[in-house]
Order: structure tokens, then sequence, then C-alpha cells
């Protein structure tokens, strides 16, 4: 609202005989509030007060009402069906063997293969070269002489080569300082992306369809940054209301199901992704969220969020049908799959879903002098291969009636081991639903933000298990 009333005020002083809008002083984007990248990215139409420079709202309801069967580049191109490639001329270069495909609910979206494009530090005195025209980072280049090294000079800053520069007239090219460039915002200088890099529309099509959010960090200007990370609604999530009152009835942004007018905020920390973030309506439809600062909010400190796992749990298994049949149940709970590879056999309870398994008849099973281990009713002998159809990498071991085992851990009913205790753990939650044995899943990109994991902890943790080691082997 701030913002709304500054860009207001230098527009009006435009129009008086004060004319204080000279060179020196314009507006621009920065300049007004709300997620406004995420908007141009997804082909949202901006709506403006008459003699204001900022939008007061915009206009998503084309990109919305787009058929979630197909996948779309951008709001205005091709309709892709779902199992076709993606068009060359609609791709970036960092989009390799992108497909359009189904996701788990049945809706369309771009599926590209993972490009990974580290190299590792440069030498002293070295630099990689850059191309607008490539995804990754071409070879390292080590002049004898760093003076020699080519400069551009853009908008009176120098740029090297290989650095990367914007270009004030056209923010849209992506542009590159390398030997021969004059001023001229051409190939191979500067090339412009065949869809925004910014856009949802592309891979991430759901955070439209649900009225998600896009989330920055601190240091990000929703105004012109790109966040790959969202806030979508889940069941804790409420609206604190303002004070404020609406302009218009249209004036109101949507998260989810739920409805905020201008000023309100929703509540922070309903899961571990939303502790020190702020969502507030700025610019409606969409919420701007933004991350707290460091100095301003301990990311450390937030309520448990174990009461409402457990409730989704106990909620999710109240919903299954009684009359499905146990060994078709796909809803319900722990690592069923698992539980059938080797062996297991599900014990019913009174909603037809296992309440635990029975694991007894693997874990008797002879190690390794007997010659008359079986699986799956076939029997073999000491280091004879198993078939395919019985290879199983991993024997349960040790289970009890109602207690999850975790290597020497146990586990009780809706007990769950800690994340990010290593890199692999990191958004990784597991939880006691069905013993013996955890249920392990990776959270969704939009419930945890694996880049934004802290690697502090990681590192000390490394640094101990080695400072360990080597205590005991100097011990000996």
């Amino acid at each position: 609202m701030y913002l709304h009333g500054i860009a207001y005020l230098f527009v009006f002083l435009c129009h008086t005989s004060l004319s204080i809008c000279t060179d020196d002083i314009k507006l621009s984007q920065t300049d007004c509030p709300g997620p406004l990248a995420f908007y141009e990215a997804i082909g949202c139409t901006p709506i403006k007060n008459d003699g204001n420079f900022c939008a007061k709202q915009y206009n998503c309801d084309k990109v919305k009402s787009l058929p979630s069967d197909k996948c779309y580049v951008t709001v205005d191109g091709y309709a892709y069906e779902i199992g076709e490639p993606l068009k060359e001329e609609d791709a970036n270069p960092c989009d390799v063997s992108c497909t359009c495909s189904s996701d788990m609910d049945g809706k369309a979206r771009f599926q590209c293969a993972v490009v990974d494009c580290y190299h590792g530090p440069v030498k002293t005195d070295c630099y990689r070269k850059n191309s607008p025209l490539n995804c990754c980072s071409g070879e390292e280049e080590c002049p004898e002489d760093p003076e020699d090294r080519a400069v551009c000079m853009v908008n009176g800053r120098a740029y090297k080569d290989g650095e990367y520069f914007s270009v004030e007239s056209d923010p849209d090219l992506n542009c590159v300082c390398q030997p021969g460039y004059e001023g001229e915002n051409v190939e191979p200088f500067c090339a412009r992306p065949n869809h925004p890099y910014c856009s949802a529309l592309f891979k991430d099509p759901y955070v439209i369809r649900k009225n998600c959010a896009p989330v920055y960090y601190s240091s990000q200007p929703p105004q012109t940054s790109c966040s790959k990370v969202y806030r979508c609604q889940n069941d804790m999530d409420k609206v604190i209301k303002s004070n404020e009152t609406t302009e218009t009835d249209e004036a109101v942004c949507h998260f989810g199901s739920l409805v905020l007018e201008l000023g309100e905020e929703l509540n922070q920390a309903t899961n571990r992704n939303s502790v020190c973030e702020r969502c507030v309506c700025e610019v409606p439809p969409t919420l701007t969220c933004q991350r707290l600062p460091d100095d301003e909010c301990d990311i450390t400190r937030h309520p448990s969020f174990m009461n409402h796992a457990q409730d989704s749990i106990t909620s999710m298994i109240n919903k299954i049908p009684k009359k499905w049949n146990i060994h078709f149940q796909t809803e319900c709970p722990g690592p069923l799959a698992f539980y059938k590879a080797i062996g297991c056999k599900p014990m019913e309870n009174d909603d037809n879903c296992a309440k635990q398994y029975d694991c007894d008849n693997v874990k008797s099973l002879p190690s390794h002098t007997s010659h008359d281990n079986k699986i799956n009713g076939t029997s073999y002998d000491v280091s004879e291969s198993l078939k395919d159809e019985d290879n199983v990498r991993e024997i349960i071991s040790n289970s009890f009636c109602s207690v999850c085992h975790f290597g020497s851990l146990v586990l009780h009913l809706g007990e769950e081991i800690n994340q990010a205790t290593d890199y692999n753990s990191v958004c990784v939650t597991c939880v006691c639903e069905v013993p013996p044995t955890l249920t392990c899943q990776r959270l969704p990109d939009e419930d945890c933000d694996v880049t934004g994991q802290t690697n502090d902890n990681l590192m000390n943790r490394l640094q101990n298990a080695i400072s360990t080691m080597i205590e005991k082997m100097t011990s000996r």
C-alpha cells in the first residue's frame, strides 16, 4: 500500500506545475509492489488506475483457464499433447529432452532431463567462458597476462570476458561479454529466451491451478526476481485479518481456497518451510511471499509439526473405503510394496488396512550356512545367485508387534526420524506408520526447498565424524 501511494504521488506531481519529472526522477518496475516478475512470466495482464504508474492488480484469467491436460510454454503458445516432445523453437538452452508428461494427479506438465553443469572452482587468474546460446559454461581460460582478457563497456560499467550483463532497454535479453563486442546486443553476444525463465507455466503449472504463491529470499526483490520455490495451501494456513478495507470487491488475493483482502496476511510456521516467511496480499490475485532476514526471525524457533503429521495420517486412514481388498489398497499407509516384495504377511484391522505386517518368515531364513534357503518357494545354495524375480536387496531385521526399527533405534507409531542428518536425508520425512519398517518419502518441492537447507550442521557432523575417526586411529 505504501509503494502504491509513492507511485501515485510521483505521477500526480508530474501533472502539476511543479514539473519534477526530469530525467533524474523516473519510476521503474522496482518501485511497485507485488510479485511482478511472476505475473509477467505467466502472461497476466496489469490493471492500473487512471494516472497510476503501478498496477493495482493483475488479470490472470487467461492462464488459469488453460486446459490442464495439455502443456504450454507460453499462455498464447502451442498446446502440447501428453507424450509430445518440446519443439526446438520453444526450448531454452537448458531444456534438454523435455516431454509433455502426466503427473501424479493426471495433469500435464513438462518434464526434462536434469543437466549437471558443475565444473568445480577455477584456478587462480583463470575464468570460464560463457555463452547465452549454451546451457553450461565452456572451457577454462587462463590467459598468460590477465590484462589480455577482453572487456565490454555496458551502461557505463565494465564487464570482463565470460561475465553476464543486462541491457536496461531490453531486460529480457541474456548477454555475455565476449571478444568483439561493440555495443550491438545481437548473437552470439546476446540471445532472447524462447520462453521466460521465471515462468511456472512451463514446469510447475500446478502452482497456478492451486493458487500457490512464489516465495522469495530476503535478498530477492519480488518485482524482478525469479522464484523456484512456492508456498501452497495446507490445512493449517489461516488468514490474519486487517483493519483496512479493499478499494473494490475484485481487489482480493487467492491462496488455495482462501481469500485475502488487501493488506491481509497468512499465518507463519504452518509447516517447516513457512517458518520466517511473510505472505501478504499486495497486488492481487497472487500473494507476495518473502522470507524474513535472519536478524529479524530465527528459523530454528518454531512449533512442533508432529501433531499435524499424525492428524494427516489419521485423516487419510479414515477416508479409506472398507470394501477395498487389502492387496490392492494404494491408499493404505506404509511401505506396502516393500513388505509384499520380501514376503511379509498383512494383518488386517477393522478398516481393512493392515495395522502391521508379520515378517517372521523372512527374518527366520538361514543367513549363510544352510542349504535350504528359500525365497518365494525357491531354494538356493550358498553362493548361488538369485533369480531376477527373487532378488531382494534388503532383508528386514528384528521386528516386533507395534514398533518400527531403524538400525538400533525403536520408534512407536507416529514417531519420526529427524531430517537433514546427511545430504541424502534433506527434505526426507521418515515416519513409523505400519511396523516394523519406517515409511520414508521425499517431500515435494512446494513443501520443502532442498536448496534452502543450511549446510552448516551437515558440515559440522562431517567434521566431527572425521575427528572421531582420526582419534580412534591415533589411539591404537
